[in-house]
Order: C-alpha cells, then sequence, then structure tokens
C-alpha cells in the first residue's frame, strides 16, 4: 500500500497540496503521520501479537440431544496410529512433523514409562532451550530426558512437540 492509499483509507484530505502525496512538504509529512500513529494501532517488530486472557467470553451453542452427532474416540493408541511397531520392550518409529521425519525408538519398562531415543536430529534442534535433554548416544542416537516420562504416546507427542517449536523458531 502506498501513501495515497494509506491517506485515502483515512479519508485524509490535504486542503494546500497538488499533485501525490509524496511531493508533501516535510512539515505536513510528519504532523500526518503523527496522526495516524494516535490512530494506529502500533506493535514493536519482533514482538509477537497479544494472548488473550484466559478470562475471555467463551459461548457455547447447545443443541438438542437428538441432533448432535456421536464421535467414537479412536481405540488405536498415538503410537500405532503413528506406524511405530512394538518388539518387546522396544518400539521403533518416526518423529514426524510438517518439516520431516526423524527415526527414534523407545525403551518401554514394565511400569508402562518409556525413554525416547531420536537418530541424528536435525540442526535446528540445536537451539532449542530443551536441547540440553538430548544426551549423545554411540551410533547417532541421542537420549532424551522429559519431564513427565510418561507412556509411550505421551514421549512421542512430546518429541514432535518440541521438533515443532525447534522448527518455528528457526523458521518463522
Amino acid at each position: 500500500m502506498n501513501l495515497d492509499d494509506l491517506l485515502h483509507s483515512f479519508n485524509y484530505k490535504i486542503p494546500s497540496v497538488s499533485g501525490p502525496t509524496e511531493s508533501l512538504r516535510s512539515g505536513q509529512l510528519s504532523s500526518l503521520l503523527e496522526e495516524m500513529k494516535s490512530v494506529l494501532p502500533v506493535r514493536p517488530r519482533n514482538r509477537p501479537p497479544p494472548v488473550f486472557p484466559a478470562t475471555s467470553k467463551v459461548y457455547t451453542v447447545t443443541a438438542p440431544a437428538s441432533s448432535v452427532p456421536r464421535v467414537a474416540r479412536q481405540r488405536q493408541p498415538y503410537w500405532q496410529e503413528r506406524g511405530w511397531k512394538q518388539n518387546g520392550h522396544h518400539c521403533a518409529g518416526y518423529f514426524r512433523i510438517i518439516a520431516g521425519a526423524w527415526k527414534g525408538r523407545a525403551e518401554v519398562r514394565p511400569s508402562g514409562m518409556a525413554q525416547m531415543f531420536i537418530h541424528q536430529p536435525p540442526e535446528f534442534l540445536r537451539s532449542h532451550p530443551h536441547w540440553g535433554c538430548f544426551s549423545w548416544r554411540p551410533g547417532g542416537w541421542y537420549s532424551i530426558h522429559t519431564s513427565d516420562d510418561g507412556d509411550l504416546s505421551a514421549g512421542i507427542l512430546r518429541v514432535e512437540e518440541i521438533l515443532i517449536e525447534a522448527f518455528r523458531r528457526t523458521h518463522p
């Protein structure tokens, strides 16, 4: 959008100027910019958009019970849905995000808790705050320390979440 379009969108008229608005004298232009700043919401560069507070209004629309379709919950665990294969206490598959897929494995303890591993993690992951949770192992593998150490599905979801965060930080 050029200056003419911007001025037009605010219905701003400059009486003593003929020709294109780019020929405005510097005094007129600075006063115009000051007026526009008071009207336009200005957000500093590199600052994320505001987050709405948790107290924002939420509206619920209810329909008669007979018209609400019932959706069956997936009975298949996330790790199976993502194509991971189990062999005893070991599982293998891929951590998949929009930027790619990385070989992964897990050791599932009798308690059901899973220790996650990733093979040759992407370079963009090294700048993520959780990179310190990845420990090198022989053969290009990295063990991943997670604070929750949940079951296999939770472990896969957590690693994929970290990969997504790291990718978004390096590819805005």
